[in-house]
């Protein structure tokens, strides 16, 4: 499936520039992996309040002024992602190579930005798979970013890298595939 190309918000590259700044050249290349909420808003362009989780090659610190993302909200009014510290895999349904299928967004000094593959994006939303994750995952499907096969099979093999397997998640699982053949069936 050819994807289009995620949207970086100029606010959201003047603040990995910042990033990127802060770093300097000391620590090499560093990759930060976009995840969660914030890639949904980059791949569907639907600004609405965000948290901002990044998975880092490399242990970063990043001062207070670096710890707020400001996105504009809805409407064009002042808003922000906060970012969230201490992404793990663990806080979603990720496939293990999802890392590998991460889409190149830009190089900005020595960061180079990679974001979720929507389908990793919408795996990754089983776990909890409330109201808000349905809904994304719905739309997602229905923006064409997702095809229920890939999903389906992509689903299933992030399954066995939970300790409990399908009764850590099950019925998530069989619901989201569900939703995910009926957007696609119309």
């Amino acid at each position: 499936m050819d994807l289009p190309s995620p949207t970086l918000e100029p606010a959201l590259r003047d603040w990995l520039r910042g990033v990127a700044e802060h770093l300097g050249d000391t620590q090499g290349d560093v990759r930060a992996n976009l995840v969660g909420d914030l890639t949904y808003r980059l791949w569907t362009g639907d600004v609405r309040e965000v948290d901002a989780r990044i998975e880092w090659s490399k242990r970063i610190a990043l001062p207070p002024w670096l710890m707020h993302i400001p996105l504009p909200a809805a409407g064009g009014a002042p808003g922000e992602a906060c970012i969230e510290h201490g992404f793990s895999e663990c806080q979603g349904c990720y496939a293990e190579d999802w890392r590998m299928r991460a889409v190149p967004l830009e190089r900005i000094g020595s960061l180079d930005v990679r974001v979720i593959s929507p389908l990793d994006l919408a795996v990754s939303k089983i776990i909890w798979f409330e109201a808000r994750d349905r809904a994304d995952v719905v739309d997602l499907c229905r923006r064409g970013l997702v095809d229920p096969d890939a999903f389906e099979a992509r689903a299933h093999a992030a399954l066995p890298r939970y300790v409990g397997g399908e009764a850590l998640y099950g019925s998530q699982l069989a619901e989201a595939i569900r939703v995910v053949r009926d957007e696609a069936a119309g």
